[in-house]
């Protein structure tokens, strides 16, 4: 291609270095305009992170583990075991570990530190990703003026702001330009330089995020379909078939180490399937193309009250998709540029990248949700072919279908530089306009596309540590430790980022694909002693529980606590003893709830430690023998057994005394990925047969994790009983136990009844919910029944200990459950639940908002509690209220909170009686 001197085409070649002058010129200036646009990003690199504290911190976790690991431990960085305890977390399982930042830079990682990391990579992405366009609308248009606008046009698009506050992989668009242009001249002028690095750059930008991976194919598809010049000599075709095979073999050297172990991740049931409804959420609505970015500096707050509010503003992150007037005005008039082909090619890819952006079907605008507890939405009646796609493998692992539109902008923004060719070609044409002109002329259209996008100071948090994770930090010993409430704190980034801040383990971590998702009912029971019994079987030692923000009542798996409902829960549980109360945030030590007599183990070698490799003292081994003396598989010292259901262990027979209560504990694991479950039982016997009957017997069934468990039961040996054994197997695979011990406990085994919350809160005229926890610690049959109102007493559930749902629960009704240790038995526990009616909510956090340069930017969320819409306005400094947001429940960024001032936020419901139900105010 040849340059002009400025504007028009023309047919004089430049030499290499003049070239190669200018360009640094335009990528110095793409950076000039980075710092503006993000200022004041640049002022604090190593301390603030940008955007506010959500999956930002998980891509700060990502780089600063993949580094240490790498550097310091000197082992795989794609498996975090001190996350999600004790089931670990692998990182194939996010499908954004982006081995193009987190692990190519992973050396800068280390030497600067992940904040300074992640800022880096979110600044540079800009000016490299507008000099890729740049250099491919020069490649395009032979026009330095339309280049440049271009390079502006894609490099700082909104798509490219909304995700620069949290999602890296996602931002990390500077190699997809690069791919178009050598793509561009492969089809020009067919050379196997440019088929190479066109399969480098593929590589480039599948590293960085799968979605790109799936994503910039179906884009290229579109423009080489409509670019290449089918009826070409033959000779031509077949060099340039043979050149796409050569680039796809290039790029099939970088993305093949990532893309086996994520294919065999999708095979095994380690990587979720999205579900249709989740892909429609997250796909891009026609109108996310036209409404302006709510970050614009001037009428972005007012696009927010106009058009981004309910349902339309819950994920802006995704729809912010605005193509810009101008950019759009100028890619119309550069459809009448005389490279029909190249041109039919970019409206082709424009056109069907927007139509499959939209996911399985087409919305104008964005419908609400299905439920409060779901982000699925209904499938548009109008289908997409985004119905038809997500159906193959791999796609069908694609959330957020509004990611195409980057490429609808990329699209645009190169017509836009041809519609300034032509608009400048038509004044020198019609006005005879000199050089001088048409520069100023290009001037003013570069920076009115500038001013269409130009967004407010950016939002960045600061990454220090909570005065809980300093406490957590000092305390000694390798430890895991919980949060409670789960939504707010115990999983997202920084939840994950914590391991770092604290150097302990978490019981949870990020949101994507949780390996504990099977056990979030359990969870929510929280404090009932079967999730004690979890979390201590997990390793728990702390547990951290927000106050302020169960003030404001939490929902989670449909179970509503507020701070006066968990706090008389927690303190009638002795196994949770408050150690330290550090802003708000009380910290509560877990113990096993047992109190022994004397410590006296009465399990002969339960350590495994005595014996060889054909004998171990204490046990019989049925099956084949698997004992391990080198350590590798052991918890505290040197030997530990592998059981499997047709191998395994019974201890031999130890004295017990009838009526006294014992404690069964033991310490296993899996090696990964082949878990499986283990099953203790405990028989006893009468001297004079070998078992008591089979009713008798305890049992506990777990099952397996990569990491060590510890779980436990205590049981009260059964009249008649003399002596005790143990029988140790896996209910399926092949599971290492280590540290079998049985003792002799203090209490004698006081059954126990709980529930929680008590009362329950009833919120929005909606059925309450409550999580039943019982245990006997007895070995024969019980039950907990149920009394409503006075009514007759039915079975509510059965067996020696367990954990169960009562749902439908309504206010002004009396619920009374009973625990019978036996069929014939009174019970022996009692518990009155009452339900009573929740009001309206709304909360800011955080609040006070902390200081810092530019503005803050608390999140305001509301629920009216009632299933009909309400309206948030706000009022600053007891000025005029103006609309904030809208509809029934709803989280909404506040982007503006100034120190000084003072802000109120007030939920009105939105009918006739236009009533305020709830208030909060913000300050700084």
């Amino acid at each position: 291609m040849n340059d002009s001197h400025f504007g028009l085409r023309g047919a004089v070649v430049e030499p290499c270095p003049r070239r190669w002058h200018e360009n640094s010129l335009v990528l110095l200036l793409y950076i000039f305009l980075t710092i503006v646009l993000t200022y004041p990003v640049v002022l604090f690199l190593r301390t603030k992170v940008l955007g506010g504290a959500a999956d930002n911190f998980k891509f700060l976790w990502e780089l600063w583990y993949v580094a240490h690991a790498i550097f310091d431990l000197h082992k795989s960085p794609f498996f975090d075991p001190d996350v999600f305890v004790p089931f670990g977390f692998s990182l194939i399982r996010n499908q954004d570990l982006s081995p193009g930042t987190v692990l190519l830079f992973s050396p800068l990682t280390h030497f600067f530190g992940e904040v300074f990391t992640y800022n880096f990579l979110v600044l540079a992405s800009f000016p490299l990703t507008a000099f890729g366009a740049y250099l491919l609308a020069r490649e395009l248009w032979s026009n330095r003026a339309a280049a440049i606008l271009a390079g502006i046009v894609i490099g700082f698009c909104p798509y490219r702001f909304a995700h620069s506050g949290g999602h890296l992989s996602i931002v990390s668009t500077e190699w997809i330009p690069f791919f178009f242009l050598y793509l561009e001249r492969m089809i020009s002028t067919p050379r196997l330089k440019s088929a190479v690095l066109a399969g480098v750059f593929f590589g480039l930008a599948a590293w960085t995020t799968w979605y790109y991976f799936f994503m910039v194919p179906i884009a290229a598809a579109f423009y080489v379909t409509f670019r290449i010049h089918w009826t070409a000599p033959a000779k031509k075709r077949r060099r340039l078939l043979k050149l796409s095979l050569i680039s796809a073999a290039v790029a099939l050297v970088f993305v093949l180490p990532f893309l086996i172990p994520y294919y065999l991740a999708t095979h095994g049931a380690v990587v979720d399937y999205r579900g249709a409804g989740e892909s429609q959420a997250f796909a891009a609505a026609l109108a996310d193309y036209i409404i302006p970015p709510t970050t614009h500096c001037l009428w972005g707050h007012g696009v927010a009250q106009l058009w981004r509010h309910g349902p339309n503003g819950l994920w802006q992150s995704e729809w912010q998709l605005y193509l810009g007037a101008v950019a759009l005005i100028l890619a119309l008039v550069g459809t009448f540029d005389r490279r029909r082909r190249v041109v039919f090619a970019l409206a082709a890819m424009a056109l069907g990248c927007l139509i499959f952006s939209l996911g399985p079907g087409v919305y104008f605008t964005h419908p609400p949700p299905l439920s409060s507890s779901t982000n699925d939405v209904a499938l548009s009646s109008v289908p997409a072919p985004g119905r038809l796609v997500r159906q193959l493998p791999g796609f069908n692992n694609l959330r957020a279908w509004a990611r195409l539109g980057f490429f609808v902008e990329l699209s645009t923004g190169l017509l836009a530089g041809a519609g300034l060719v032509r608009l400048l070609e038509w004044l020198k044409e019609r006005f005879h306009a000199q050089t001088a002109a048409q520069v100023a002329v290009a001037t003013i259209v570069t920076s009115l596309a500038i001013f269409d996008f130009f967004p407010r100071p950016p939002g960045m948090s600061p990454v220090t540590p909570r005065p809980v994770d300093k406490w957590l930090s000092e305390q000694p010993g390798d430890f895991a430790f919980m949060e409670f409430p789960i939504p707010k704190h115990a999983y997202g980034g920084p939840a994950i980022y914590r391991t770092k801040l604290t150097g302990k383990r978490i019981i949870m971590g990020a949101e994507q694909n949780p390996p504990n998702l099977a056990f979030w009912e359990d969870l929510s029971a929280f404090p009932s002693p079967w999730t004690l019994d979890l979390l201590y079987g997990w390793g728990t030692k702390y547990v951290a529980v927000d106050e302020s923000l169960y003030r404001a009542g939490v929902s989670f798996w449909n179970i509503y606590q507020t701070w006066n409902s968990l706090k008389s829960a927690i303190e009638a549980s002795p196994r949770l003893q408050e150690v330290a109360v550090l802003d708000g945030v009380h910290v509560y030590q877990l113990d096993s709830g047992a109190r022994e007599i004397n410590g006296r183990e009465l399990l002969a070698n339960g350590n495994f430690e005595q014996g060889n490799a054909a004998a171990l003292p204490g046990w019989q081994m049925i099956g084949k023998r698997n004992i391990d003396r080198t350590g590798k598989h052991s918890l505290s010292a040197d030997a530990a057994c592998a059981i499997t259901p047709k191998n395994f262990l019974v201890s031999e027979p130890v004295i017990v005394e009838a009526g006294q209560c014992y404690r069964l504990s033991v310490q296993f694991r899996s090696d990964p990925p082949k878990l499986g479950a283990l099953r203790v039982q405990l028989k006893w016997s009468d001297g004079k047969e070998p078992d008591l009957s089979p009713a008798a017997a305890a049992i506990m069934e777990i099952p397996s994790a990569p990491q060590w468990q510890y779980p436990s039961m205590m049981i009260q040996a059964p009249i008649g009983s003399k002596y005790a054994s143990v029988s140790a197997a896996a209910a399926s695979g092949r599971v290492w136990i280590d540290n079998c011990s049985l003792k002799e406990l203090a209490n004698d085994c006081e059954p126990v009844l709980f529930v929680t919350p008590n009362p329950v809160s009833i919120t929005g005229g909606q059925l309450g919910r409550a999580a039943v926890s019982w245990n006997t610690c007895h070995t024969s049959e019980s039950r907990v029944t149920l009394i409503t109102d006075g009514g007759a007493e039915t079975v509510f559930a059965g067996g020696r200990s367990g954990l169960q749902m009562l749902d439908g629960i309504k206010p002004g009704t009396q619920y009374q459950f009973r625990l019978h240790t036996s069929p014939d038995t009174t019970p022996g526990k009692s518990v009155e639940v009452t339900a009573v009616e929740k009001t309206a909510t709304i909360t800011a956090d955080p609040n006070p908002v902390p200081a810092g340069s530019g503005l803050g930017w608390p999140q305001i969320c509301w629920a009216t509690l009632t299933g009909e819409t309400g309206e948030v306005y706000v009022s600053q400094n007891a000025g005029p209220e103006r609309l904030f947001a809208s509809g029934p429940t709803g989280c909404t960024e506040a982007h503006w909170i100034a120190g000084g001032s003072e802000y109120e936020f007030r939920l009105y419901t939105n009918d006739v009686s236009r009533r305020l139900v709830a208030k909060v105010r913000v300050t700084r």
